[in-house]
């Protein structure tokens, strides 16, 4: 395509698009030629309608869905699961790098710290009965410190 062709091609659009915009703004059922009356009749329902879908989505709370997870700092310094939130540091300080937000922390390890650094450990509101914070049964010496513990 030439130089000549592409502008005939654009002009050809230009146009077409002028053509539509003429005969939408200046039609009898355009809305611009309406009433008073009928436009708001037309345009207020679906001006309500937009609102109150926008608060809708606004005033909803999507949280991740989580899999009840139960942490355990085991006998032998793992913790299991692997994939927990949790750093072992040298099998006596074992630190928190997220929040644990449907679960329990169950040591099973004596002699150790359990830094939260600030972090969350919470139930969810269903489960607040079912689940524990921290289980530290039968274990000396265990320091737990830095956490926010919630809904247990």
């Amino acid at each position: 395509m030439n130089g000549r062709e592409f502008a005939c091609t654009h002009n050809k659009q230009r146009y077409a698009y002028r053509r539509f915009l003429h005969t939408y703004l200046f039609s009898q059922s355009s809305p611009l030629k309406l009433g008073n009356d009928e436009l708001l009749k037309r345009i207020i329902p679906k001006i309500i309608m937009v609102a109150l879908l926008a608060s809708m989505l606004a005033s909803v709370e999507i949280q991740p869905a989580k899999a009840e997870l139960n942490i355990y700092i085991r006998a032998d310094g793992t913790v299991d699961p692997s994939t927990a939130p949790i750093l072992n540091i040298d099998n006596v300080t074992y630190v928190f790098t997220d929040d644990v937000l449907n679960g329990s922390l169950i040591v099973e390890r004596d002699n150790i710290v359990v830094d939260g650094a600030g972090h969350t450990l919470q139930a969810l509101e269903s489960q607040v009965h079912t689940l524990k914070g921290i289980q530290l049964t039968d274990r000396t010496n265990v320091t737990i410190k830095n956490f926010q513990i919630k809904k247990y």
